[in-house]
């Protein structure tokens, strides 16, 4: 009995080491940025070929793999498709932001937002303070102007016509044609370094006495599902070496990839 009990062990630890080996294969092939024969496919797992080719025939018979019948090439089949859309379906943005939220606003004492872009423009969906809590008019449900932080994350990186039924709504409001135009121009030509750094500093007249860094949750078409900002008393927090600005960038990167989003 004994010599069963453990060659049951061993079975189980085969069966698991196994699914580790299928589990490699297919996020080698997630990775890649597109279909790949047998031979590099088996060069990124670091595996011999014919071991290699006995997971994939099973890939290709449940569907998690596709060949292609003229290059013979490996692809993700339908099955990996449908298990990525049911896993982006069940996605809450809000449930996995919030504690990374909690965890931002008590280690950098600054207070935290979640932003979605709703019909009206940037909208607060969820909120965080510290304690004691950044004194503040925003609040749960605000719209954020456009040529705020988080305002223009959205612009850099949602398609032109979303964002601009808000941009011209909101420019239209104010009284100085000149200063408008200045504002307009400013944002326009800062939003290619935006999409490069993904982060956004606040214009001082949106907060006054207050600093504010926005970074975007991407999704897997690259475009802001909801952007993660901070909001503090500290005068250096635009600091491109501050603890809290490299905590927040790293926090979105790790959320958009729960998204779906590949950094390309």
């Amino acid at each position: 009995m004994a010599r069963r009990s453990s060659d049951s062990k061993i079975e189980n630890r085969r069966g698991v080491q196994s699914v580790d080996i299928g589990v490699s294969i297919l996020k080698a092939m997630a990775k890649a940025n597109g279909p790949l024969p047998l031979k590099e496919l088996s060069e990124a797992v670091g595996m011999a070929s014919s071991n290699v080719h006995r997971y994939v025939s099973s890939f290709l018979q449940s569907g998690l793999l596709r060949q292609d019948p003229y290059t013979s090439h490996y692809d993700l089949g339908p099955l990996a498709l449908d298990i990525g859309l049911s896993a982006l379906s069940r996605t809450n943005i809000v449930e996995i932001a919030t504690p990374e939220m909690k965890r931002l606003a008590h280690e950098h004492h600054v207070m935290v937002a979640l932003t979605v872009y709703s019909v009206q423009g940037p909208t607060i969906v969820k909120l965080e303070q510290c304690s004691p809590p950044i004194i503040t008019s925003i609040a749960l449900g605000s719209l954020l102007p456009m040529r705020s932080a988080t305002g223009r994350i959205f612009r850099a990186f949602l398609p032109e016509q979303v964002t601009k039924p808000a941009v011209d709504l909101e420019f239209k409001t104010r009284r100085e044609k000149a200063a408008q135009k200045a504002i307009l121009k400013t944002i326009e030509s800062s939003l290619e370094n935006l999409r490069k750094t993904r982060l956004s500093f606040i214009d001082v007249d949106v907060l006054p006495h207050l600093q504010a860094v926005a970074s975007p949750i991407l999704n897997f078409h690259g475009e802001a599902s909801a952007v993660l900002s901070v909001t503090g008393e500290n005068e250096k927090l635009d600091d491109p070496d501050h603890p809290a600005l490299k905590d927040l960038l790293e926090t979105t990167t790790a959320l958009s990839y729960h998204l779906g989003f590949k950094d390309t």
